[in-house]
């Protein structure tokens, strides 16, 4: 099935409660790989846009694709100082993007979500022919080691992992943890014990007012063409 809206209602929890990524990240794709900034990026599951702002501060042209309306209006609150942004209420299926379009596919947390026989032809329309031989980028972001199971051929891409530290106070502890899609809404009728027991945890758990939280950030670096799932 196409991708469905996995963070119904989370709008707000996700842009105050999720780590933005380090700027090493952005070093290693521009400096290191030699991505040229003035390229053209397909952010597929762009959510409030916390990845999709490194894109744009580096001067890329960013096609922010998300499914979640409340999501995509967040993104163009926060970002509308930024020209060089292109938001789409669509999905990874049926993105919006007009073919031979753009040079970079990125994927942050939302590739697993994708209908991959649906998805996969749809990436490869929107990519441009002249596009550099690394053009896709899939990320997952977490506290934990990420699977090991790729959706790139093995030997065909560059696996590169940072991790870093993120000290968060209670306010964005508390929506860190309300983002996720499978934590309860304030309709819920288990919204405030689960609330009760966040603030029981982050009180035994803070130094100072802060949680610190190491997240790590596991990227697999390939060519569209070596997709196989």
């Amino acid at each position: 099935m196409p991708q469905k809206n996995t963070h119904a209602h989370k709008a707000e929890s996700y842009n105050i409660g999720r780590p933005y990524y380090p700027q090493v990240f952005y070093d290693y794709l521009y400096d290191e790989l030699g991505l040229a900034k003035h390229i053209k990026i397909a952010d597929i599951g762009s959510g409030t846009g916390k990845i999709t702002k490194g894109f744009l501060e580096q001067g890329s042209t960013v096609y922010a694709i998300e499914p979640d309306k409340d999501m995509l209006r967040v993104l163009c609150n926060s970002l509308v100082n930024f020209p060089n942004i292109i938001p789409i209420e669509s999905t990874a299926e049926n993105t919006g993007i007009p073919d031979n379009t753009v040079d970079l596919i990125f994927c942050g947390n939302s590739y697993h979500w994708f209908d991959k026989n649906l998805a996969i032809p749809e990436l490869k329309r929107i990519l441009r022919d002249t596009a550099h031989q690394f053009n896709i980028v899939i990320a997952s972001l977490g506290p934990g080691k990420p699977s090991a199971e790729s959706p790139l051929k093995a030997g065909t891409f560059i696996e590169k992992t940072f991790e870093y530290t993120v000290h968060n106070n209670y306010h964005e502890y508390l929506h860190g943890h309300l983002s996720a899609s499978n934590t309860p809404t304030p309709e819920d009728d288990n919204f405030k014990e689960y609330g009760k027991a966040l603030k029981k945890t982050f009180d035994e758990q803070n130094v100072n007012g802060k949680v610190t939280t190491k997240f790590i950030l596991h990227c697999m670096i390939g060519n569209i063409n070596n997709l196989t799932q």
